[in-house]
């Protein structure tokens, strides 16, 4: 099979190295020397860190290739205006961890410490982003029939992982006399917005959505067609992606009011789909949408940035 130009690309060795240093100069255009986003920026790398080690050893794409990690990074940089945010890069970063080892559970009913430990990552995640505990449901269903891990002792180690940062905030509070804080924290996630408005979404985030749409799409129409050369284990794994995903985008349309943290959890679960696309295709016209998707992210990042 002849090699296209998004091949090469793809299975390249020094393709990461570029895509880091291109990150590099988008985070410096960004303001990270001129508005002190070191902590953002050290988040950012642990996450981009977190997802190489998520490919590497569950070996997402079944060729040598770093896309997962390149396209973790270059869609993070098409979405720069979250940069800013540190409670979100906190967020995502934790979540992250969370899949790393959630994914160690995969048909093990008994592996209550390594459920404990990825939900006690969710549930420091949702002391800076509480809308973050709307995943938990799916989560525990994405146990169930695509990790094969859900048993009831691992449901209830989930349970005690996510509540565990609450039990010490809850002792200091009842120390404190005052549990104001934490229901300040919580009571958003029962504030629904009724009638569904997007008029606060920015130009430069719907732009971004709709890249993030066609990723997502493209990225699950050629895995769903192409699944039967994977392993059943990554068939799963990528089912988990593709349903944590939809979800994801189901939120955006029901409650945008959520969009920044439903943006990260959605370039997350896309990455590795858009990857396995580039990866894996080898025709001209598979050639000529790596162009054209690299052409997009590049206005689209040019124009975030400049907008922001």
């Amino acid at each position: 099979m002849r090699k296209q130009v998004q091949n090469i690309v793809a299975s390249s060795r020094l393709t990461l190295p570029v895509t880091i240093v291109y990150t590099i100069g988008v985070w410096l255009l960004c303001g990270l020397l001129t508005t002190n986003l070191w902590l953002q920026f050290a988040c950012f790398g642990i996450t981009s860190y977190l997802m190489m080690v998520l490919n590497n050893q569950n070996a997402l794409i079944r060729i040598f290739s770093r896309m997962v990690s390149c396209a973790f990074l270059v869609l993070s940089c098409a979405a720069s205006f979250l940069f800013y945010d540190i409670r979100g890069d906190i967020m995502q970063m934790l979540v992250v961890a969370a899949y790393l080892l959630l994914f160690q559970s995969y048909q093990n009913r008994e592996s209550v410490g390594i459920i404990y430990y990825a939900s006690l990552m969710l549930g420091l995640a949702s002391l800076a982003t509480p809308h973050i505990l709307y995943f938990i449901p799916i989560l525990w269903i994405l146990m169930a029939t695509h990790l094969l891990s859900l048993s009831w002792r691992t449901w209830l180690s989930s349970l005690f992982g996510l509540l565990t940062p609450y039990w010490f905030i809850a002792a200091w509070l009842v120390y404190q006399h005052d549990f104001s804080p934490l229901v300040a924290h919580l009571s958003p996630l029962i504030d629904f917005q009724f009638p569904i408005r997007y008029d606060h979404l920015s130009t430069s985030f719907v732009m971004t959505w709709g890249l993030l749409a066609v990723c997502f799409l493209t990225g699950t129409i050629h895995f769903l067609r192409k699944s039967s050369y994977d392993s059943i284990r990554i068939r799963l794994l990528y089912g988990f992606f593709i349903w944590m995903d939809l979800f994801a985008f189901a939120l955006m349309c029901f409650q945008p009011q959520h969009a920044n943290m439903l943006l990260r959890m959605i370039i997350i679960n896309t990455a590795p789909l858009i990857a396995h696309f580039l990866a894996l295709t080898s025709t001209k016209i598979t050639n000529v949408a790596f162009f054209v998707l690299t052409g997009v992210i590049l206005f689209i990042t040019a124009y975030n940035l400049w907008s922001t």
